[in-house]
């Protein structure tokens, strides 16, 4: 775990968007998620070294935040008030999510007037609001994760006094995304966000969707349909709720190697075949650091599309691993 001094020297902004007293505060997360859903996230950012890869680059995207003028260091700061970890930890995903605009955005402050939309980018003297939501696991699968986890740790103390001359130990967990495997109920979670009355006046809307808290999540999900030697054909979790029909067969993921497939069948339209006034979705997941291509996914409304020049900017912003171009090809 790093000392004070280690984190005020290799992680300057957040040290000084954080302060000396909230950053010793943190050290009482240590072994406080075997106990409960979540922790406060910058414990994970400051004193783990399990990433440090990770941690280095949100360092680096609220630096470049601050130093390109898209927040200010006291609005920041307000966010040590914060008491809901989830809360937190939605925060950095979107100054993280949104690092490839600061060039030509900022983040927009709330005030007690009302709610304003999350950034504001113009580009060729077009405005583009982006509102970010972020993506967790439910609760009730996050807790039965770390009791999981907190159950294998016994068995290994254990294991270990009774294999002093040590051997293998191996264990299996489950990952549901969203306590769940039904790609329906996923998908409802996704057609539910509406459009937000406060971004209505601004000619261009884009939804950001992070997934950066869902591991197991990754941009194949953005494909109809994926296959590997384990599951055989699954059906992607985001593709359907988008542009999934009512009434289309999707495959579930599979337990085990030759289990017969289970099937299900979409009870509503996708995001984007409906009336939808998001022009764009881009979907932003976590990834090691061999695959930071595949961090961002373009979803475009073909109902409701962006401009191609406005497209075009804001692949070479944010670098899609997949776009609209991909997916015309599934979307009839």
């Amino acid at each position: 775990m790093r000392d004070m001094e280690e984190i005020k020297s290799r992680f300057p902004t957040l040290f000084e968007m954080l302060g000396d007293e909230y950053v010793e505060s943190l050290k009482s997360e240590q072994g406080a998620l075997a106990k409960r859903a979540t922790i406060n996230p910058f414990f994970s950012i400051l004193y783990s070294t399990s990433d440090e890869t990770e941690s280095d680059y949100i360092e680096r995207c609220f630096r470049d935040a601050v130093n390109k003028d898209c927040i200010s260091m006291e609005r920041l700061q307000r966010f040590k008030d914060e008491r809901k970890n989830v809360n937190l930890q939605n925060f950095i995903n979107e100054i993280v999510v949104m690092q490839p605009a600061f060039e030509f955005g900022r983040f927009l402050d709330e005030t007690n007037d009302g709610v304003t939309p999350d950034f504001l980018a113009s580009l060729d003297e077009n405005q583009i609001v982006f509102e970010c939501v972020s993506v967790n696991e439910a609760a009730d699968s996050e807790k039965q994760k770390n009791k999981s986890i907190e159950g294998t740790n016994r068995k290994l103390k254990t294991w270990k006094k009774e294999n002093p001359n040590g051997g293998v130990f191996s264990t299996m967990h489950e990952s549901q995304p969203y306590g769940t495997t039904d790609v329906e109920k996923i998908a409802d979670k996704i057609r539910k966000k509406k459009t937000s009355r406060q971004v209505k006046e601004f000619p261009y809307k884009v939804l950001v969707i992070s997934f950066r808290n869902m591991m197991f999540t990754k941009s194949l999900e953005c494909l109809p349909n994926t296959c590997n030697h384990v599951d055989g054909i699954h059906s992607g979790v985001i593709y359907p709720a988008f542009y999934g029909k009512r009434g289309d067969i999707v495959f579930h993921e599979n337990s085990f190697e030759g289990e017969r497939h289970r099937l299900g069948v979409l009870k509503d339209d996708g995001k984007f075949r409906r009336d939808s006034e998001y022009n764009l979705c881009i979907v932003n997941f976590e990834t090691k650091a061999e695959e930071d291509h595949k961090r961002y996914v373009f979803l475009e409304n073909l109902e409701n599309p962006m401009p191609e020049s406005l497209i075009y900017k804001l692949c070479d912003a944010f670098k899609p691993y997949e776009t609209h171009s991909i997916l015309k090809m599934y979307v009839k």
